[in-house]
């Protein structure tokens, strides 16, 4: 019998982020795993194979999804894709076909217009298309939205945001769809697409905008570029840039969002993006008067996305991750890519 209380979840894709979001799942109290899926692989891998037996496993998510039905008679149910970039379209579809919610590792797809072409179609189905822009959830991020909301930085002047991270030969290596045009999409797609989120969810989309790029330390790969100034204009005359690579020299990744506005200044940064810091006139820390730093005893940000999907699909609650949004994401990186110089 299905138990109205919980959320029941099919994992789909057994790699590196799927091992993150597996730990959420076996620990939510509203939560339970009913089967897993890897398109390319009949049998769980060594990682995952200490999963209860009873759960099943398979390669083609559509027959899973049939055996759940039968077996379960599951009321409340999501698909998890924790897959390649390209395949997330044609997946998401496979799971609103059979009448399940969707959530999709970031991004939603790489064409914008099969994405909206899936958005147009879950709604049909009546189900839920979410995208895991966990980074939302986190306290220091929404402090900093609240701040820009409520205009309390001033008239803003200038945005900067920064990633600078090492993914090397070992990195690409692992798993053959990376860094392949049809899979991965490039490194605006994989690594870095929180940050365009966070870049439209605080300041929406710049008028105008350009992007200088290169890549110096992949050209083995079919990725476009790994390096790049993206530089954008707002109506308001916000000025903003984003600097980004995945050829710093190894090490840990750097990150960084900075707002200066006509009255303060604040930083978001830390490895999970987790501190938040008012800036004084000097560019030196105001602790006493910031709004963070936030880093510490709190549930996880994938945890806090696992927990708002539940109250969204159980209780009914408003979704606070409008598919709209993660669709425009992906019109962004397609339109910085056509920008570039």
């Amino acid at each position: 019998m299905a138990d109205a209380r919980l959320l029941s979840v099919v994992l789909v894709g057994l790699g590196h982020i799927a091992a993150k979001h597996l730990m959420v799942l076996q620990s939510h109290p509203r939560i339970r795993l009913v089967a897993t899926v890897d398109p390319t692989q009949s049998e769980r891998p060594d990682s995952f194979v200490g999963m209860a037996e009873d759960i099943p496993h398979g390669s083609d998510l559509g027959a899973v999804l049939r055996l759940v039905d039968v077996q379960a008679a599951v009321d409340h149910r999501l698909v998890l894709l924790a897959t390649p970039n390209g395949t997330h379209i044609p997946l998401a579809r496979v799971a609103v076909e059979h009448g399940w919610h969707v959530l999709v590792e970031k991004p939603m797809g790489l064409d914008p217009v099969g994405c909206a072409d899936l958005l147009r179609y879950a709604l049909q189905r009546g189900c839920v298309v979410a995208v895991a822009m966990q980074n939302r959830f986190g306290p220091a991020a929404r402090a900093l939205k609240d701040l820009v909301e409520q205009r309390l930085l001033g008239e803003l002047r200038i945005v900067q945001i920064d990633c600078l991270w090492n993914r090397d030969k070992k990195y690409y290596n692992t798993s053959a769809w990376r860094g392949t045009r049809a899979l991965d999409g490039g490194v605006l797609f994989t690594q870095f697409s929180h940050f365009i989120d966070l870049l439209l969810w605080l300041l929406g989309r710049p008028a105008e905008f350009s992007l200088h790029s290169s890549n110096r330390a992949h050209t083995d790969l079919e990725l476009d570029h790994d390096t790049g100034v993206l530089s954008m204009r707002w109506l308001d005359g916000t000025l903003g840039s984003m600097t980004y690579t995945t050829a710093a020299p190894p090490g840990r990744a750097l990150s960084g969002f900075t707002l200066l506005g006509s009255q303060a200044g604040v930083r978001l940064s830390g490895q999970y993006m987790d501190r938040l810091e008012w800036l004084t006139g000097s560019g030196q820390v105001s602790p006493e008067s910031g709004p963070g730093p936030f880093a510490g005893d709190h549930p996880s940000t994938q945890f806090l996305l696992w927990d708002h999907l539940c109250g969204v699909i159980l209780d009914g609650h408003k979704l606070q991750l409008p598919p709209e949004e993660a669709l425009e994401v992906v019109r962004f990186i397609h339109d910085i890519h056509l920008a570039r110089s």
